[in-house]
């Protein structure tokens, strides 16, 4: 890993500009790993665990992109979220079945929260 991309990460700064994501790829990533905890659209709208927030409800905070860019090394998820190559801060004891994804994964959840601004 460069020293650029371990100082994003461990500062919680979003990753550099990759390849615009694919919302359908991310759709499908969110319904395979996060649904067990958010509701995500047109999948389980009366899903998830207590205050999580939906997807739907996450594109109403302000700072949601950067949010989504850096969710893997927020709480709850650096306890079970990692991302293939790249070393995150000092990870939470796992409670949950871990959660492997690529770099290019953030990408595509990132523009399927987005495909949901205008729903």
């Amino acid at each position: 890993m460069t020293g650029m991309v371990a100082f994003l990460v461990l500062s919680h700064a979003p990753l550099p500009a990759q390849a615009e994501g694919d919302a359908v790829a991310g759709r499908s990533l969110a319904i395979k790993h996060c649904s067990r905890c958010h509701a995500v659209p047109r999948h389980n709208p009366r899903g998830g665990i207590g205050s999580t927030p939906s997807f739907k409800v996450l594109t109403y905070i302000a700072d949601y992109v950067e949010r989504m860019q850096t969710f893997y090394d927020r709480r709850p998820h650096r306890a079970f979220v990692r991302l293939e190559g790249l070393e995150q801060s000092a990870p939470d004891a796992a409670y949950a079945q871990p959660i492997r994804l690529r770099v290019e994964d953030v990408d595509h959840l990132v523009a399927y929260i987005k495909s949901l601004e205008s729903k």
